[in-house]
């Protein structure tokens, strides 16, 4: 069994080998009683960087907000789309940044999991960028 380092104690601990950090974060949250999901990983995004990390979609949105809200969701979900000036149907790159300009003025909740969303979002097109510099020089 691989060995990480205990966040708390600082001495080496037993890291279970399901657990692969670069294919899927394990994060574990909770509100009002309920679990988020223990990965991110898109189910409808395909990945297309190299990188197995695949590019955040509208429907990542919808299922992790559906978590966060609970029975509040739906009208929440209806405010987004309105301010975005979207369906929900969508599934290019233009509609969910508008879908994340329009989290940057809901409640604090969905601000907070639009900024991590737009993280991710970076964050997959940086490694998209590097893994095609690194592809293209070898």
């Amino acid at each position: 069994m691989p060995v990480g380092m205990s966040i708390r104690t600082g001495v080496p601990a037993p890291v279970p080998a399901t657990c692969n950090v670069i294919d899927k974060p394990r994060m574990a949250y909770r509100k009002a009683g309920s679990f988020m999901p223990d990965s991110f990983d898109s189910i409808d995004a395909k990945p297309n960087n190299g990188c197995q990390i695949p590019r955040p979609t509208i429907a990542d949105a919808y299922e992790i907000l559906a978590r966060l809200h609970g029975p509040d969701f739906p009208g929440i979900w209806a405010k987004l789309l309105a301010t975005a000036a979207l369906s929900g149907r969508e599934t290019d790159a233009d509609a969910l940044d508008r879908l994340l300009m329009a989290t940057r003025v809901a409640d604090p909740v969905t601000s907070l999991y639009g900024r991590s969303l737009a993280i991710r979002v970076a964050a997959h097109r940086h490694l998209t960028e590097a893994h095609s510099i690194i592809r293209s020089a070898g």
